[in-house]
């Protein structure tokens, strides 16, 4: 959607949100001459200026869902949110959004780590696959690995439970790889229905 905002409005809109640019997610700033600043979301290096009226300047709703995260103490996914809560910000507010955090600990995630890669590989629709999700769990100390905006695993002692935005609706036991329980349920169908979209595993529902 084409950035139609003018004056005051678009730093008000715009002013410290994520937006995309040529179809790329940046953080960007509003200058007083209205000027939009794209900076890289990992960096904060200044990719450009370009006039709020710039027709590749889109700012339509970005989807996002689960990010992957390298932190110093932990490697580990988080399932995000936007509520629907009243706001004048167009663009993604990064503190505004809800976490599903899935590590050893809760707590939410700070903003410096959400700006990362894994942030612009998420909006951008780059997952691994299950078998490199696996091996990042089994071999390379990531607690919980995103598949998709929609699915993630996480890893508790000998189960990888098997997360469906932010509610676990299986597991797989880590001596059988390749099959996915869900157990019954009144969404049990839907979910099993989701979760054969991903390649590598079975799923029984």
């Amino acid at each position: 959607m084409r950035q139609r905002y003018k004056g005051e409005d678009v730093k008000s809109r715009l002013h410290n949100t994520i937006i995309r640019y040529k179809d790329y997610p940046y953080m960007c700033d509003v200058s007083s001459a209205g000027l939009v600043g794209l900076h890289d979301i990992s960096s904060g290096n200044l990719f450009a200026n370009v006039e709020s009226d710039d027709p590749e300047l889109d700012i339509s709703s970005i989807n996002i869902g689960f990010v992957n995260l390298i932190a110093p103490e932990q490697k580990f996914c988080v399932y995000l949110k936007r509520e629907p809560l009243r706001q004048f910000k167009q663009g993604i507010v990064l503190e505004l959004l809800s976490q599903k955090v899935l590590r050893d600990k809760t707590d939410s995630v700070s903003k410096s780590t959400l700006m990362s890669r894994g942030f612009v590989d998420a909006v951008l629709g780059r997952f691994p696959t299950y078998d490199e999700g696996l091996d990042m769990i089994t071999k390379k100390g990531w607690t919980s690995v995103a598949l998709s905006r929609d699915i993630a695993i996480k890893r508790e002692d000998d189960l990888l439970k098997v997360y469906i935005k932010d509610t676990e609706v299986g597991y797989i036991r880590l001596s059988d790889t390749k099959s996915v329980i869900v157990p019954k349920g009144n969404q049990s169908y839907y979910h099993v229905l989701l979760l054969e979209d991903i390649k590598g595993w079975s799923v029984q529902g």
